[in-house]
């Protein structure tokens, strides 16, 4: 809100850190992050938050249930290969070595 850059005591579980005008309240970490907070003598961690529903992932899951126009069949799959569709993530062997080696949060919006 004014206008400093986030550091690391602002991102404590149960806090509401304020992003490009977007609040976010942070409900949860994953072990090594809690572990990393404590080994730099950080703000320990306190435990995970209730995290309210969102509204988005339930319409979305709802939508799914719904039967689609045209499924995707392993003839689909194969032709959007061949039209060049169906890349693979050029990105995955960045994401596979640093998996669980980053401080990882959850969050409201």
């Amino acid at each position: 809100k004014d206008g400093k850059y986030v550091c690391q005591e602002d991102l404590v579980i149960g806090k509401t850190v304020s992003l490009y005008g977007k609040e976010i309240q942070l409900v949860d970490c994953d072990q090594f992050t809690r572990q990393w907070y404590e080994s730099q003598g950080k703000v320990k961690q306190p435990a995970s938050s209730e995290c309210p529903p969102d509204e988005a992932v339930q319409s979305r899951l709802k939508a799914e249930q719904r039967n689609p126009l045209m499924p995707m069949t392993y003839e689909k799959r194969y032709r959007e290969q061949m039209l060049g569709g169906g890349h693979l993530n050029v990105g995955m062997q960045q994401f596979m070595e640093y998996d669980k080696k980053v401080c990882r949060f959850w969050a409201v919006l």
